[in-house]
């Protein structure tokens, strides 16, 4: 009887042995794979719900057609998926069969003033679509890997800027040709903004750059840090929002200020700003290496918290709907994806450099030593 009931126990013990096994697999594994993919939220960003059905990769770019309710374009690490309802379904796009395998998307962007025109950057080139995404034609040769991609209008029509490890690359001509555009910006550019007057906004691996009126290379912009650019938002009543690592500033009109640093995230480290929105009631969110903060604080988003351990980016408001939002979680750093695009990058970065200041006393040093070489040689 004791032999018989020490089998029953063991063979019980293995029985709870193998069912906690299967949980901590298939449960805990289910569990963290909700936390990846695609949210959506119909209240300006107070509340997100995620979308069962998103693509099953790292999630790169996201674009909202502004014709197209419910309409948006998905860039991965591998491959183009565009959803027609808002995020309950997806369709895997094929972008060049002559490729074999499909390309990574770093960006989108289209033709404010011709409705589905689209244009990606990846890690194969540009490509161009006419019909909202859902075929597309190699554009040009831009000499680089792009990994970001700004459409605006001159008086010429559409112009497209592309950036990646070589500078800036201009096409006038719909993406036909390309032709470098300014120099003088260190390290390899990540993103592009045109801001309300025109001016042409680019962020680096070493900081924020600008192109001004009637130059032909572009400065940094002054009183701000040196650091990666990845969260850059130029809105057409005049702010721009600019992440430089951790820390975050606006310009409004010609001065810049520094509105918050990034909370400390887990091992101590402060996340790097990936992303920045502004919802349909001027709230702030930014997306980061560290999951999804709001305010200008800012503080880490009470309603993602159990992502916070993730990269959250690109964060985008709906074109056709300001009150709805859409944000992609992460597995993976993107800087894997950027890394194979020839840029790399840490989260560091150097005080800003303030020139007016160091003219205040370099002016009464110089007097100082005017003054007194007057008077050691002046005839007694």
């Amino acid at each position: 009887m004791e032999i018989r009931a020490l089998r029953v126990r063991v063979r019980a013990a293995v029985l709870l042995l193998g069912m906690t096994f299967v949980w901590l697999v298939f449960g805990v594994g289910i569990a963290g794979a909700q936390g990846i993919g695609v949210y959506v939220s119909t209240d300006a960003g107070e509340a997100w719900d995620y979308l069962t059905e998103s693509p099953p990769v790292t999630i790169l770019a996201l674009h909202s057609d502004p014709s197209l309710p419910g309409w948006i374009v998905a860039g991965t690490e591998s491959g183009l998926w565009i959803t027609p309802d808002a995020g309950a379904s997806w369709v895997e796009i094929t972008i060049d069969e002559a490729l074999g395998a499909p390309p990574a998307v770093f960006a989108i962007v289209d033709d404010p003033a011709v409705s589905e025109a689209l244009w990606i950057a990846t890690d194969a080139g540009v490509y161009r679509s006419v019909d909202a995404g859902q075929s597309w034609e190699p554009a040009g040769d831009p000499g680089q890997v792009v990994v970001t991609l700004l459409a605006g209008q001159a008086p010429g029509g559409l112009v497209l800027f592309s950036g990646g490890v070589l500078g800036v690359v201009r096409s006038d001509d719909r993406g036909d040709t390309w032709t470098p555009d300014g120099e003088g910006a260190e390290g390899a550019t990540t993103a592009l903004a045109l801001d309300r007057d025109g001016r042409l906004l680019i962020g680096t691996t070493s900081g924020l750059y600008e192109l001004r009126e009637g130059a032909d290379q572009f400065s940094p912009v002054p009183g701000l840090p040196r650091g990666i650019v990845r969260g850059l938002l130029a809105l057409d009543d005049g702010p721009v929002y600019v992440g430089i690592g951790p820390q975050f500033f606006m310009r409004q009109d010609t001065s810049w200020r520094r509105l918050g640093t990034m909370p400390l995230a887990g091992g101590g480290e402060r996340p790097v700003i990936t992303s920045i929105a502004r919802s349909a009631d001027g709230r702030i969110l930014l997306g980061s290496t560290r999951g999804l903060h709001r305010g200008e604080g800012p503080e880490l988003h009470p309603a993602l918290e159990t992502v916070a351990d993730f990269e959250v980016g690109p964060v985008i408001v709906d074109r056709t709907d300001p009150t709805r939002l859409f944000l992609s979680v992460s597995d993976q750093p993107h800087a894997t994806a950027l890394a194979r695009a020839g840029i790399e990058f840490g989260p560091d970065i150097e005080p800003a450099r303030d020139d007016s200041a160091a003219l205040a006393l370099i002016v009464p040093i110089l007097g100082g030593a005017v003054l007194a070489g007057w008077y050691l040689t002046r005839r007694r």
